[in-house]
Order: C-alpha cells, then structure tokens, then sequence
C-alpha cells in the first residue's frame, strides 16, 4: 500500500542540548503527531555525529569544521518517559525508548540526560543527533474520487445535491468534505454537497477524501438568474419604463407588450391607471383606482379547451376586487381572477364555477405571485408561498381571446374594479410544467423581492 510518513513534529526543536557535567538536570522535549492517522509505535534513537553527514545537522559549517567535538560513548545518551520511570540507554537501534502509540493531534513527552562516567576528565563539546521514528496505523488506502455529476447550473436561492464516488480498499473512509472557491456566487455544504446559489457568476466545487486529500474532484457551478420560460405570448413589465406610455403626466395610455407579439395594453379615456405612485422591490408598479386596461387584439387562444397559463404579481386594496379577466362577458363566457370578502380568500372563478382558496389565506396588503391555469378541466391558483389550491368544474371556453386588467366585463352593473397595484404579467397559450412553472416564479420572486 501506498503509505506515507506520519507528520511527527518536535514542539521544542532545539539545535543543540547544553548539558554541564554529571548529574546535570535532564532536559524535556516534547513531540506532537501532526498526522490524521495513529502513530502505533514511537521510538527514540540516538546516533553519533561522525555517522552523519554534515546537512543532516543544524550546525554552521564553520562549527563543523573547526568546532573541536569529540566523539561521544553513545552509551552515554540515556532517555527515560518521566520520573517516575527508569532511565535507558538509546546508544543502538536496538537500543531505544519506547513511547508507546501516538493517536492523531495528541503529544507525548521524554527526558534525556548524558550521564557522564565519574572517572572521565575529557573536556568540550560533543555532537549528536536525537531520532525519532514512528510507524502509522496500517489503513486501507483510498485510490479515486470521482464528482458524480458533470457541472452545475443552479438559479439564484436554488439548490442542488452534488454527489461523489470514491474508489478505495475494502473498509477504507470513503466520506469527502465539500468546498467552493467562490462563497459569493455558491455555498456547498462540507458533508453533505448541498449546493446554494447565492450570486451570479461562476465557481469551482471540490470533493476531496476526508481520509486522504490528496485525491479529489472539481466541478464547475454557474449560477443565474431565471429568465422567462420560452414562448409567452405576453410580458407586461412595469419596471420597464420604456415600455409605459404616459398622456398626461403619469397616466398610462399604453402598457407595450414586452413578448415581442405586440399584444399591448390600452386603457379607456376615462379611466386610466398611474405610474410612479408605488413602489415593490424600489421597482415601478402601476396602480389601478377605478381604472382598466384591455388588449386590442387576442391575447389567448379561442376555442374548445385551449389551454393557458397566466402570472400575475398583484396587490388588491380593497374586498371585491378584480385583477384579471378574459371573456366575452361573465354571465356568458369568462374567467377571472379576484379578490373576494368576507375572509381574505381568493376567488378563481368561471361562470358558475367558482373556486375559491381556504379562508384567511390571502393578504390583500401585500403583493403575491399568482397562477391560473386551465386546461379543460382542471382549474388552479397559486400564491408566493407555495400553497398550490386546485379545484375541477366543467368551465368556460373562452370565445374572446382579449386580456383586461383591473375590471370585470357585464357583472350586471357591480362595480369590482380593482383598488391596488399590478407589477407584472405573462401569459402563454400551453399548460406549463412544474419546472416551467418553478422557474417562472422564481423570475418573478426574485425580481419583485417576494
């Protein structure tokens, strides 16, 4: 197996050991296992200064050369692993202290002494070194490590699970740690490879074994921003100032279709809504008070069960309020979307097909994301926090493919104009996905801080 060297580390490294006469203090050093792995056997050694070469010492050269050392009785050289133990002479590699297993991150220390003979009277300095050898816990070996995936596009406050394989010896750690290079644009959680998109931009995430890592695997990660799903047949922006038209001053005479189909908006003389009143997300909204706004041409398409799926980021001030509506006139064909009194609900409705969300469920203060859908017989409403309410009836098919905003047509002479603002509207003609849908909303959610 590829092992490799323990990372032993001596805390106080000294280049020489000053030792005065017999029975002078022993000295104490200290030695740490810097490794991950368990040294499970440490050894102290002493060799001589004539058996080393010159670059295994610590000395100046001129030390070396003209320093005037003797060579020692290595037998002199005596460890002991406290005082309470008994001293032993480390003079051959037969001959040496036994510190015993090392676990990762703990330290041990030892004493040494050179217990001069009472009869010697040679004088000056003597040279050698102290050895210390360890031998780590035989593990099995990791030999691979291999990111599942081939790269990551994630939109921003979405996340992905990356996913590793490790290749290794039977009962090796085949766990990996996660990073990411670039915080600002992905966070990756460290075990578990949850990745969050946090900014746009790009970024590089690592996989490397927890128990060796020196095997790893990069990815990249691209993180965006949502843009519309493909193929809206409307995009009404109300951030977008260039696409109001004004006459006077901040009414709105004309809300231009941003889908490219040119399907605007145009509101009757006498009842125009205002720009620059209000504000989401520091963005324009245009607010409607005894205003509307209606397509001139076909918005949807007309006809047995044609499907659509609407977006609306409104907010209504006030209780029978509507948002939206299409259709000839409600008591023959249409639907809509309103809100309704006496307990914040939302009303989705055909004619004689209401459905209605669960009670005390919409906050008419506040803006909200909001879905319909229709495709022959399924009906549905979705607000910003993702409580999806769906209902079934026999509804209307659509004989007028005109989109109006802030009204109801022919409601027997009720007044249901809506009080409150509207930032943004997409409608496709197609029943969108559940990913199709999830990515629209995040567009919206993301742009209008909801």
């Amino acid at each position: 197996m590829d092992e490799q060297p323990l990372n032993i580390v001596l805390l106080n490294d000294p280049q020489q050991l000053v030792f005065c006469g017999k029975d002078a203090a022993p000295i104490t050093l200290t030695i740490k296992n810097e490794d991950t792995r368990e040294a499970v056997e440490v050894r102290v050694n002493i060799v001589r200064g004539d058996l080393l070469k010159p670059a295994d010492l610590t000395l100046t050269q001129d030390e070396l050369i003209g320093g005037g050392y003797k060579v020692i009785d290595e037998g002199w050289l005596e460890c002991r692993l406290n005082s309470l133990s008994s001293w032993v002479a480390v003079d051959e590699w037969d001959n040496y202290l036994d510190l015993g297993s090392l676990p990762a991150g703990d330290s041990v220390s030892f004493d040494v002494r050179l217990n001069v003979p009472s009869n010697n009277t040679d004088n000056g300095r003597m040279c050698f070194a102290i050895m210390i050898s360890s031998k780590p816990e035989t593990q099995p070996q990791i030999r691979g490590v291999t990111i599942d995936q081939t790269g990551y596009d994630i939109y921003l406050t979405e996340t992905e699970t990356a996913t590793a394989s490790v290749v290794a010896e039977p009962g090796a750690d085949t766990a990996v740690q996660w990073t990411c290079s670039n915080p600002a644009v992905a966070t990756v959680d460290i075990s578990s490879g949850v990745i969050t998109a946090v900014g746009s931009g790009r970024a590089v995430i690592k996989a490397a074994s927890n128990q060796n890592q020196r095997f790893y695997s990069t990815r990249y990660v691209r993180c965006s921003e949502p843009d519309y799903v493909a193929g809206a047949s409307l995009i009404l922006d109300s951030s977008e100032l260039d696409s109001i038209i004004v006459s006077p001053a901040t009414y709105v005479t004309e809300w231009r279709d941003l889908s490219g189909n040119d399907n605007h908006l145009y509101a009757e003389p006498s009842y125009k809504p205002r720009t620059g009143q209000q504000t989401l997300n520091s963005k324009n909204v245009i607010s409607f008070t005894n205003s509307r706004m209606q397509t001139a041409f076909n918005v949807f398409d007309t006809g047995v069960n044609k499907p659509y799926t609407i977006f609306v980021v409104a907010k209504s001030s006030a209780v029978h309020d509507t948002i939206f509506f299409s259709g000839t006139a409600w008591a023959s064909n249409g639907c809509l979307l309103a809100f309704t009194e006496p307990d914040n609900n939302m009303s989705h409705s055909w004619w004689g097909n209401d459905f209605v969300t669960p009670n005390g469920t919409w906050n008419y203060t506040d803006h909200h994301i909001l879905m319909m859908s229709w495709d022959g017989s399924n009906e549905r409403i979705t607000v910003i926090d993702d409580n999806d309410f769906t209902g079934t009836g026999s509804g209307k098919d659509l004989t007028d493919g005109k989109l109006s905003l802030g009204f109801i047509k022919d409601f027997y002479g009720f007044d249901y104009e809506l009080t409150g603002s509207i930032a943004s509207v997409v409608v496709y003609n197609r029943l969108l996905n559940s990913s199709e849908i999830a990515q629209t909303k995040l567009k919206l959610k993301l742009k209008w801080g909801l």
